[in-house]
């Protein structure tokens, strides 16, 4: 009969060699309940930053817009009317969503609008060598009932510096003839438009008002460039004009004279 230390020795063995005390093996990997909710969030709040970034461009886009539309934006109006022109008055005004007044707020303005058909002037105001303005005034010409002439004047353009934009030389005309669009050559120039003329034959007429320090005599010398602009968006003429600010300055009046004279 075997000895019964023997015997339990064995059946040990047995048991080791069973692997029932054997490290066992490792479960294969699966994701646990805990995991799937950390990615579940993890998903969901990807999602969430996503949306409020699309939230807050479209919100951005929407200010932008409405902004756009609500501001008094001059240029942007007198082009509106400009493409009523030969149509009646109250139908230029009706498609341009604006109402065109017979009177200027600002004394200054009396003789500039005097005759027109209507204004639409800024609300907001800017100051040029003293005197309060408007930051932009459209004026318009009817003939024969119709819509014949829309001008835009930019006055804030002014109000740094009365003689027109300040550059550092001579601005020579001629060399922008060929330029084929507007644009184009607005930005070659660096300006912008002090006055935009629209006419019943679907011209444009532009303005633009400089000034520099001349280098021999240190004075400030402004010009003015005027292009005309063909209806097919060619450039009709293109020159400029000295315009004499210290002349008009020091002019001395000229007499007033009336039926109330002293004899």
């Amino acid at each position: 009969m075997a000895n019964h230390d023997d015997l339990q020795d064995m059946e040990m063995d047995d048991y080791f060699e069973d692997g029932a005390l054997r490290e066992s093996d490792p479960p294969k990997p699966q994701k646990n309940l805990t995991e799937k909710r950390k990615q579940r969030a993890a998903r969901g709040k990807r999602f969430l930053i996503l949306l409020c970034i699309v939230l807050a461009l479209g919100l951005v886009i929407g200010i932008s817009v409405y902004v756009s539309k609500r501001r008094n934006d001059g240029m942007r109006h007198a082009e509106k009317l400009s493409f009523s022109l030969g149509a009646t008055l109250d139908s230029a005004e009706k498609n341009a969503s604006l109402t065109l007044v017979e009177k200027s707020e600002y004394a200054s303005l009396f003789s500039m609008v005097q005759g027109s058909a209507g204004i639409v002037e800024s609300r907001k105001d800017t100051e040029v060598m003293g005197v309060q303005l408007p930051q932009w005034l459209i004026v318009t010409q009817v003939e024969d009932g119709m819509l014949s002439e829309v001008t835009y004047y930019n006055f804030e353009l002014l109000e740094k510096q009365p003689c027109g934009t300040e550059r550092k030389a001579y601005l020579d005309p001629q060399a922008l003839q060929s330029i084929p669009e507007i644009e184009q050559l607005e930005a070659q120039l660096g300006l912008e438009p002090y006055c935009v003329r629209y006419d019943a034959e679907k011209r444009q007429y532009r303005e633009y008002r400089y000034c520099y320090e001349d280098g021999e005599t240190e004075n400030i010398t402004a010009y003015r460039i005027k292009v005309m602009w063909n209806a097919d968006g060619t450039v009709q003429s293109i020159a400029d004009e000295r315009i004499d600010f210290i002349g008009t300055f020091l002019r001395i009046a000229e007499p007033v004279t009336s039926g109330n004279e002293l004899s």
